[in-house]
């Protein structure tokens, strides 16, 4: 990549060396144009300035009027745009010749006469604003997302050639909102539980810009009659569980032998030993200790079970459907102990400081497991968007 980046520059340093008529020599008629004006402006008496301004000058402006000709002979309306650019090149390299007129050499003097290219211009980008609004009015007539797509870019490529054609305005308007894909989310409860509005809607507190594009709207209400809906996409919950509060108690001895000071070692004639050097002989005095342990667990879960489908509705089929799920758990550990705390490890002696705590109601429950429910409701929509065309 440097390689060819070098290369370029090291192209475009000797351009810049180049005069104009070694320019002209390579056929780079463009850059002895630039070349010889870019001279003539600062020595307008050049001579060899001049005559590579006029050939130079006199060969570009052949070639492109000659395949204007052709473009013309042709009469092909995709051809609009090139002849617009070939137009526009004349123009432009008219009014680049013309700040160093008139040109004046020993015989002649050189003063091209002025022509006016704006009228050739504006009427090939008139026709090729109708060539584009036409074709995205018959696309219109398909009355298909992706006619209506396609069409809603041709009104703009006939915007951008003529700013008030017709209701081009108008037109950009209704094609893109023909062209976007309009999708209702809703929850359907089908368990016997009865499920407020706030928690139903719960389950859809998905932001709409995390899932929007530039051809694809989602709804999670359906507020306004006047809006037709593309496709459906529907969670239904076909189980929801809630577990008593459920309380269960184990216990446990744990015994441990630990050192309580220390012994004399006695002798076979049931003296206190001697070491060497006539000292009493000590030993380490193990005593052991135990401790009843009794272990409470407090579980409680949730369960909400469903899926969802994607519904088409022209036509009306469905495309998928994917099986949801979510859970939330309460749990909960302590313990009582009688006995010798000394016999017990740091672990379970950090149950013996937790307490039992509360069981969450049923309600508490059901939220939690909303939210985990709702982030799967999520993460399916986002697997699945594929589907909405």
């Amino acid at each position: 990549m440097k390689k060819g980046y070098l290369i370029l520059l090291v192209g475009l340093i000797v351009s810049g060396c180049m005069s104009s008529s070694k320019l002209m020599q390579s056929g780079r008629y463009d850059a002895a144009l630039d070349r010889a004006v870019k001279e003539l402006r600062k020595n307008p008496d050049k001579t060899e300035e001049i005559l590579a301004l006029e050939r130079a000058y006199s060969i570009l402006n052949e070639r492109t009027i000659e395949r204007i000709n052709f473009l013309m002979l042709d009469n092909n309306p995709r051809n609009l745009e090139e002849l617009i650019n070939l137009y526009s090149e004349l123009k432009y390299r008219q009014s680049l010749v013309r700040t160093v007129l008139p040109l004046n050499l020993p015989d002649r003097v050189i003063n091209y006469p002025y022509v006016n290219y704006d009228t050739e211009i504006i009427e090939a980008k008139n026709s090729a604003a109708g060539y584009f609004y036409d074709n995205a009015m018959r696309l219109m007539q398909q009355k298909t997302k992706e006619a209506y797509r396609q069409a809603h870019l041709e009104f703009k490529k006939a915007k951008t050639y003529s700013q008030n054609y017709q209701d081009i305005d108008k037109m950009i308007q209704k094609s893109k909102y023909d062209g976007i894909s309009r999708v209702l989310i809703m929850v359907h409860n089908h368990t016997p539980i009865r499920l407020s509005d706030d928690f139903l809607n719960n389950l859809l507190t998905v932001k709409p810009e995390e899932l929007d594009s530039e051809w694809v709207e989602y709804y999670f209400k359906d507020l306004d009659e006047s809006i037709m809906f593309d496709y459906y996409i529907v969670v239904n919950l076909r189980s929801f569980d809630i577990s008593p509060d459920n309380t269960k108690d184990s216990d446990r001895l744990v015994k441990k032998r630990v050192q309580d000071g220390y012994e004399y070692m006695l002798d076979d004639r049931g003296n206190v030993a001697k070491d060497t050097a006539g000292n009493d002989i000590k030993v380490p005095r193990y005593v052991n200790l135990t401790c009843a342990i009794i272990e409470t667990l407090q579980q409680k879960h949730a369960y909400i079970e469903g899926d969802v489908e994607f519904v088409s509705l022209n036509p009306q089929r469905i495309l998928k459907k994917e099986p949801v799920g979510a859970s939330n758990s309460f749990e909960h550990r302590s313990a009582r102990a009688i006995g010798d705390l000394g016999a017990l490890d740091e672990g379970t002696l950090k149950l013996i400081d937790a307490k039992q705590l509360p069981f969450p109601d049923d309600g508490e429950m059901a939220i939690l497991a909303t939210e985990s429910l709702r982030m799967a409701v999520a993460q399916v929509i986002q697997k699945n968007k594929r589907l909405i065309k």
